[in-house]
């Protein structure tokens, strides 16, 4: 599998500027050489900001951002970090510093402490890897790679100390129509503003235009200087200042070439994608031109007038249809160019009519960009459109068409699936029922879709159910209801007796209502793999393929169990009263100290699992016991049956043994245990 990955992600030949590049040597001065353009500052004179209005921070918001770093501060910061993703030149990854912060965290507070005091790091701390990650499949252009940076893990820490400062004051000087990376406010609310706002217009019966910006290559354009005197107008202190401007300044890139790093070099603008810095910096650069925009109402007459919204760099204009407003829009762009250094992309922005527009194409003419139409997206939610009709939620459709493409089902087992399919697919169409009450008939279509990649065989194929009522009641359950329109709206939460909203409450909402007679808490154990849980689920059912399943379902098989090779063979059977089965099942018992009759199905004997005698120490181990011997025993059945081999008695209790250690390591601490300390540790009270 990995070889495939790397295979796959082999670069074996890329597209510069127009020119397809084959050789190794060619592709790494093609890359670098563009990279160093990317971020190298063009130079020429800016415009100043200096007579702009700005809201500023007051002098205690600007003392406390430069307040000496607290050993609890930085131990948020570091655990707050994702310990497992890509380390950066230095090759460790968050989760050392996690794992051993008792150790460490006398350097590491050394290590701020001395940045807080002299502003300044070692350059060498500050290198990056500049990964290419493919925006899409089957490209070989360098424009259609995403550059992510992997920066040192030392930087890394100390740069999400100070985001975490910068993140609690940034909401007092950024304006209210950027909606990303500001506390209070949610990507939710910018789709909604923009829709109220354009069905306002659409029933005011006048015509007027929508801007959707794109901008070329946001962070990496975005000028050192513009952005440091931003700083400096919003009333930051001059340490803070000065960090900023050490952070951003004592970069060095090398980029990653088929695992390789190619080329060693300085920038001179851009911030880096990867950087906990970043984004509250890129807002922080991004300011707002003023237009005269669209009136987004309320029930009485009231409302409040939109000009623009944004979400990073995603940007939507709003403006009446005339040339004056296009031509405002034209300058803007262009001052916003000259300041900042981000220039619009106009070849990848739109100009979208809204009622009608008589001189449109003019107008997108005269501005230089693209032709839209609603309904169109932004953010990844329906702009404009009639939300009733279920042809919205095609999107969604397709995108669990794409994601069920990229897995190869055959090689999943039902467990696999069962996992992709909670932490997947499940909340594909989460983001869209943020907003939008979805149909019931979609409901029932992606419904359909989850069942049959859950029971199907093959990337085509549907095979029937085994169980058709309960596989997935998500969507039932957040299936809305209409509106009641003419009153005001409240708030009131029906899942609990007070109507205030729990999360107890909403949990219990979501789960079905299961019988106490099916052992639920047993059989999904987290200590246990779930395609084993599956199979116990399917094998309390009485679900799994036996001798004498197969026979029901038309087989001419010989029903024989191949276990002993006397009984017939049925699930209850080769699972438990099998003598071979049993045996083991006595051996465990000794092993625990306990004495228990096993019960005549699978299901009574789960339900009858107690782990109250062994003691809490073990009660978790315990309770995974019986679905890693029922696991033990089908592989072995399973061995004789397609491999024509069989182990020994003692060999399929040291199978069993080895399995469930592995299992036990995952959740105990104990990774240099041998079998024989696993074996002492499970029979000690």
């Amino acid at each position: 599998m990995a070889n495939a990955r790397r295979r796959k992600n082999f670069l074996s030949s890329i597209t510069v500027d127009g020119r397809k590049l084959t050789e190794e040597s060619e592709i790494k001065e093609g890359v670098v050489n563009a990279f160093q353009n990317i971020f190298a500052e063009k130079g020429g004179w800016r415009p100043s900001i200096s007579g702009l209005p700005f809201s500023s921070l007051d002098s205690v918001q600007a003392g406390l951002l430069e307040d000496v770093f607290s050993v609890e501060e930085v131990q948020a910061a570091v655990f707050g970090l994702n310990g497992d993703k890509a380390p950066g030149p230095d090759g460790f990854t968050l989760a050392f510093w996690q794992f051993c912060w008792d150790i460490v965290k006398h350097e590491v507070m050394g290590f701020v402490a001395e940045f807080h005091s002299s502003g300044r790091f070692e350059r060498s701390l500050n290198s990056t890897f500049i990964v290419l990650i493919p925006k899409k499949g089957g490209t070989d252009d360098l424009k259609d790679f995403r550059p992510i940076s992997l920066v040192g893990s030392l930087y890394k820490i100390l740069a999400k100390v100070l985001a975490n400062r910068l993140k609690r004051v940034v909401g007092n000087v950024i304006s209210n129509s950027q909606h990303a990376f500001v506390e209070g406010r949610q990507i939710l609310d910018v789709v909604l503003i923009a829709n109220e706002a354009l069905d306002s217009r659409l029933k005011s019966a006048k015509g007027g235009i929508i801007c959707k910006m794109d901008i070329e290559k946001a962070y990496d354009h975005v000028n050192w200087d513009f952005l440091l005197a931003i700083l400096d107008k919003m009333g930051f202190g001059t340490r803070w200042v000065n960090w900023m401007r050490w952070c951003i300044s004592s970069i060095r890139f090398s980029i990653l070439l088929n695992g390789s790093p190619v080329g060693f070099f300085q920038s001179s603008r851009g911030l880096r994608q990867g950087d906990p810095l970043s984004p509250f910096l890129f807002i922080l650069a991004m300011r707002r031109g003023f237009l005269e925009g669209f009136m987004a109402g309320g029930r009485q007459g009231e409302g409040v007038v939109v000009s623009h919204l944004l979400f990073a760099d995603d940007t939507l204009v709003f403006c009446d249809a005339s040339k004056e407003h296009v031509e405002v829009l034209s300058w803007a762009f262009m001052w916003f160019e000259a300041i900042s250094g981000l220039k619009i992309n106009l070849h990848k922005s739109e100009l979208i009519p809204v009622g009608v527009v008589p001189n449109f194409e003019d107008l997108a003419r005269a501005l230089g960009c693209k032709v839209g139409f609603l309904p169109s997206c932004y953010l990844g939610l329906p702009l404009g459109a009639a939300f009733k009709t279920s042809r919205v939620w095609d999107v969604v459709e397709e995108r669990f068409q794409k994601r069920l493409a990229l897995w190869k089902r055959q090689y999943l087992s039902k467990g696999g699936r069962l996992t992709l399919v909670k932490s997947t697919l499940s909340s594909l169409p989460i983001y869209f029922m943020s907003l939008f009450i979805i149909p019931h008939k979609v409901s029932l279509r992606l419904e359909k879709i989850q069942r049959d990649f859950l029971w199907g065989g093959g990337a085509s194929q549907s095979k029937p159910h085994l169980e058709m009522e309960e596989v997935e009641t998500f969507f039932s359950r957040l299936h809305g209801h209409a509106l009641r329109r003419g009153i005001e709206d409240v708030m009131s939460w029906r899942a609990s007796k007070k109507d205030l909203f729990t999360v107890k409450s909403f949990f219990s909402s979501l789960t079905p209502c299961i019988s106490r007679e099916f052992p639920s808490n047993l059989v999904w154990n987290p200590w246990v793999p779930k395609k084993v849980s599956f199979f116990a689920w399917e094998a309390i059912w009485g679900r799994i393929l036996t001798m004498d399943q197969l026979k029901r379902r038309g087989w001419a098989l010989p029903s024989r169990c191949y276990l002993c090779k006397a009984d017939e063979e049925s699930a209850n059977h080769v699972l438990i009263h099998c003598p071979k089965a049993a045996m083991i099942w006595h051996l465990i018992f000794a092993l625990f100290g306990v004495h228990w009759v096993l019960p005549n199905s699978i299901k009574e004997t789960i339900l009858g699992w107690n782990g109250t005698f062994v003691g809490k120490k073990r009660k978790k181990v315990w309770n995974a016991t019986p679905l890693c011997l029922i696991w033990t025993l089908w592989n072995e059945r399973n061995r004789r049956i397609f491999e024509d081999t069989e182990l020994a008695d003692q060999a399929i209790l040291r199978s069993f043994l080895y399995m469930f250690l592995d299992w036990v390591r995952v959740h105990v601490n104990r990774a240099s245990w041998s079998i024989f300390d696993f074996i002492d540790w499970l029979g000690c009270k």
